[in-house]
C-alpha cells in the first residue's frame, strides 16, 4: 500500500452513507505488502516473541522497507517507466524488483470499523505461490457474538491461459487451508482481488462451490468493471494498463447473508478533487451491508460451508 493510501481509502469508506460517515480513526488495517510478507513467512511459523523480534521490533526490517518506499517513490519510474509491468510479469522480474527493492511496497488492506467488529487473534498469512500470499482473520459479531472467517486474497495477474490456471489453483490451495478451522466461525467472506474474471475457472470454481457474490445477489449481475484499465482511473507511467475488467469481488459463504435493504456498490471510483489521474487505487472498491449468524437457516448454512471444503 502506498504511503497515505490506508487513510485515503477508510476516508472514502467513512463517507459512503451519510449517516454512517466515521473518520479513518473509526477503522482498524491489516495489510500485507505482499513479497516481503511472503519473505517474511519463508522462515516458518515462528513463535509469536521471535517475529516480534525479527521484524516488527527489528530496526533494520523497517529500515529495508522504508529504503524500498522512497527507491519506489523516487528512481522507479525513471528505471522502468512504462515497461514496469511487462518486466514484473516476466518469469525473471521478482528478481528485478527484489534486487531494486520495490517489490517490498506491493500490497493489499482490509479496513474493518473498529465499532462493528472484534478480532479474535492476530491474521495469519499462507503463501499461495508466484509471491502472492492470502491473510485470514478471525472476527466476531459484538451484538450476537457470531464468529466469521475473513480472507484476503490478491491471486496472481495476467490473462494467459498459465496465469488462468495458476489463479484457479491458488483458489484450491486457500480452501484446502480454510477446510480445518471453518467449525470455529459461522460463515466465510472471502474478499479480494482475484485477478479473474466472472468467467474463468477461479470465478467458476468459488460460485460451484457455493460462494454467493455479494454484488450478483444484490444487482444480478458483477460490476461492468472494478478495473479501469488502460487510460482510465489512475494514470501514471508504471501504472498496471491492462485492458479494464471485473476482478473484485465480495464472496459470502455459511451463515452470512445481505442485511435487509442493504447497500452493494462501488466506491473509490472517482478521482481527487484537485487531480482528475489521482484515485486512491488503481482498483474500485466494493463495499456491502451483510449480517452474519441470524438470517440463513443454520443447518443449510452448515451443510453449505461443508460441503464447499471438500
Amino acid at each position: 500500500m502506498g504511503v497515505g493510501q490506508i487513510d485515503r481509502l477508510a476516508h472514502d469508506v467513512g463517507n459512503l452513507n451519510a449517516s454512517q460517515a466515521a473518520p479513518a480513526g473509526g477503522f482498524v488495517a491489516f495489510a500485507h505488502g505482499e513479497p516481503a510478507e511472503y519473505l517474511r513467512s519463508g522462515f516458518g511459523v515462528l513463535p509469536p516473541w521471535l517475529s516480534v523480534v525479527l521484524f516488527d521490533c527489528n530496526p533494520l526490517w523497517h529500515l529495508l522497507l522504508l529504503l524500498a518506499a522512497l527507491f519506489n517513490e523516487y528512481f522507479l519510474e525513471a528505471i522502468f517507466g512504462r515497461h514496469l509491468m511487462a518486466v514484473f510479469n516476466h518469469s525473471l522480474g521478482p528478481l528485478a524488483f527484489i534486487g531494486a527493492g520495490t517489490a517490498f511496497v506491493f500490497g493489499k488492506a482490509t479496513l474493518l470499523r473498529k465499532a462493528s467488529v472484534e478480532c479474535c487473534g492476530a491474521p495469519e498469512v499462507l503463501r499461495i505461490g508466484s509471491w502472492r500470499t492470502a491473510q485470514r482473520l478471525l472476527l466476531q459479531m459484538p451484538s450476537t457474538g457470531a464468529k466469521v472467517w475473513l480472507i484476503n486474497v490478491h491471486t496472481h495477474s495476467g490473462r494467459t491461459p498459465a496465469r488462468v490456471a495458476i489463479r484457479e489453483a491458488q483458489i484450491k490451495k486457500i480452501l484446502a487451508w480454510m477446510a480445518p478451522v471453518t467449525d470455529r466461525a459461522e460463515g466465510i467472506l472471502f474478499i479480494g482481488d482475484f485477478n479473474a474474471s466472472p468467467q474463468e475457472p477461479a470465478y467458476r470454481h468459488l460460485r460451484k462451490k457455493g460462494f454467493r457474490s455479494a454484488f450478483l445477489a444484490k444487482h444480478g449481475e458483477e460490476p461492468v468493471c472494478t478495473f479501469p484499465g488502460e487510460g482510465h482511473g489512475l494514470l501514471s507511467k508504471t501504472k498496471d494498463n491492462d485492458p479494464p475488467g471485473t476482478f473484485d469481488y465480495i464472496f459470502m459463504l455459511g451463515d452470512i447473508d445481505l442485511a435487509p435493504g442493504a447497500e452493494v456498490a462501488l466506491f473509490a471510483n472517482a478521482p481527487s478533487e484537485t487531480d482528475e489521474t489521482l484515485y486512491p487505487s488503481d482498483h474500485y472498491g466494493i463495499y456491502a451491508d451483510i449480517t452474519v449468524g441470524a438470517v440463513r437457516d443454520k443447518l443449510a448454512a452448515a451443510s453449505e460451508v461443508s460441503a464447499a471444503m471438500r
